[in-house]
């Protein structure tokens, strides 16, 4: 018995990342017929069906990766870890009544909390040519790898994207956030920094690495012992859920910030 049309097109994606993910590098038709052995003949793929969903596949994987440089561009800007031909960043609009220290010592290892607040008075990305992203026509072509010829499909995604910091405001950092003994991130620190905020223009959202959310998430756990053992009810460490906001302002984790940052 044959799956329906329907049923494939929803699952196809699916079966694509699996059998890649499992065997790496793969032809065509060797994915074809891989998918007809491992379903007893009942799912039957076409190349034609195939490379559209593969096409697809990649385009996607090409807009995680043009986001994420385009989040570092947004926070470095045109100096370390930005395109030099790129963008100002926030490192560099800052306005230093907005910065705070979190007072780490160990060298590249720091990493920021950013403040946005967001609106065409404050900052906001703006794209060229009446779009954000423009993806070209699909071609074949040959290209060597390991001293192997090897028929690919290639593609190019563009767009002309700049960003309006339009008043002081708009961004505001705590910086040198470390692993250093009381330099990790907590609500009272980030708190002593929106300290520095007028009253009605404290940021929008907060932006923050994975290690700075787990600190700030464990500095919770931290708070929430009570005894010298702490169990949950199932006999668990007590642990604080994952930070969703801070101070009453929400939290937004992102791979463009490093953990890797200049002391300064």
């Amino acid at each position: 018995m044959n799956y329906s049309p329907e049923l494939i097109k929803g699952t196809l994606k699916t079966i694509l990342l699996k059998l890649l993910a499992d065997n790496g590098r793969m032809y065509g038709y060797e994915i074809t017929q891989r998918v007809r052995e491992l379903t007893d003949e009942r799912i039957k793929i076409t190349e034609g069906a195939l490379y559209p969903t593969l096409h697809a596949l990649e385009a996607s994987g090409m807009m995680m990766g043009s986001l994420t440089k385009l989040g570092t561009q947004l926070w470095y800007g045109i100096g370390g870890g930005g395109d030099a031909k790129g963008f100002p960043g926030a490192v560099e609009i800052v306005h230093s009544d907005l910065v705070s220290d979190g007072g780490g010592t160990t060298a590249t290892t720091g990493s920021s909390i950013y403040g946005l607040k967001l609106g065409a008075q404050y900052v906001q990305f703006v794209f060229g040519l009446g779009q954000v992203f423009t993806l070209g026509e699909w071609r074949k072509q040959t290209m060597i790898r390991s001293s192997k010829s090897l028929t690919c499909w290639l593609n190019s995604l563009s767009g002309y994207v700049g960003v309006q910091w339009v008043n002081k405001y708009a961004v505001g950092r705590l910086k040198d956030i470390t692993a250093d003994s009381g330099k990790t991130a907590t609500d009272a620190m980030i708190g002593t920094w929106l300290s520095k905020y007028p009253v009605g223009l404290k940021p929008d959202v907060l932006f923050m690495s994975r290690r700075t959310a787990m600190q700030l998430q464990t500095a919770r756990s931290a708070t929430s012992i009570t005894n010298s053992s702490p169990k949950a009810n199932n006999g668990g460490d007590v642990w604080a859920p994952e930070p969703v906001s801070s101070n009453g302002i929400p939290i937004v984790v992102t791979d463009s910030l490093l953990d890797t940052e200049t002391l300064t």
